[in-house]
């Protein structure tokens, strides 16, 4: 066999075997409460509870309050649902899933334990359905992961817009969404910081009503394909040699 043709070969291995520890490293990074099954709902009227564990919500903004709204409205605009039997939604991950209200700034977050490592890569994945009690098509959210700077503002690294497609007001099925943000540098501010979930209603207050359905937040984590390149490489050589001997 020709040197080319021997070098073609090996590359493809190494190729192939990089692409194979990557899916076998990728690594499954804790989202607490990530399927909203607590609090526990029970399958009783009004089959929904506006607290939720592990998440955190906004503060009432002042403009919510100078429309004449309530503080307690908006605490109740987020909140965790038991999949009823008689309106089920069905691909819920377990028995429950939260619901968000569509007002600007209406939000779930949290801050993780993991931190974005360097050369990692990560992405994000979101069962979300609008067109809750009568929400515009054409309403957006975003999905976001962030970081807190040194003051603890959140800082976005990197967002997903979703758009409500779902003009029949019938909520009966969650599509996945994803966010992928690349791997991890040295000199990326969030280099080492904790990561943070966000998920917000990026609507403007006159399109805003209606309510999101979102469930099974996911979030892994994948090595940087050079690195698994690089150790699917040593990996054949040290075989190569193990051979000879």
């Amino acid at each position: 066999m020709e040197k080319s043709s021997r070098k073609w070969m090996v590359l493809s291995c190494v190729l192939l075997a990089a692409g194979s520890l990557q899916t076998l490293w990728a690594g499954t990074i804790n989202v607490p409460n990530g399927s909203f099954e607590a609090p526990y709902v029970d399958m009783v009227s009004p089959y929904a509870t506006s607290s939720i564990s592990d998440w955190q919500k906004a503060p009432v903004p002042q403009w919510w309050l100078d429309a004449g709204y309530s503080t307690q409205q908006w605490t109740d605009s987020a909140g965790v649902f038991v999949n009823v039997p008689f309106q089920p939604v069905d691909n819920v991950d377990g028995r429950q899933a939260a619901f968000m209200f569509s007002p600007p700034g209406c939000e779930l977050f949290q801050d993780l334990a993991a931190t974005f490592e360097i050369g990692q890569s990560y992405t994000l994945t979101v069962g979300i359905e609008g067109g809750g009690y009568g929400m515009k098509p054409g309403v957006p959210m975003e999905i976001r992961l962030y970081y807190r700077d040194d003051t603890g503002n959140r800082i976005p690294v990197g967002s997903t817009e979703v758009i409500n497609t779902n003009a029949s007001g019938v909520m009966s099925h969650l599509t996945d969404y994803q966010l992928d943000i690349p791997a991890v540098l040295a000199d990326d501010a969030w280099a080492g910081k904790n990561i943070g979930v966000q998920l917000i209603s990026t609507v403007s207050f006159e399109d805003s009503g209606g309510f999101w359905n979102i469930d099974n937040v996911r979030l892994i984590s994948i090595p940087e394909p050079i690195s698994l390149t690089l150790l699917a490489l040593g990996t054949l050589v040290l075989r190569r040699r193990q051979v000879r001997t």
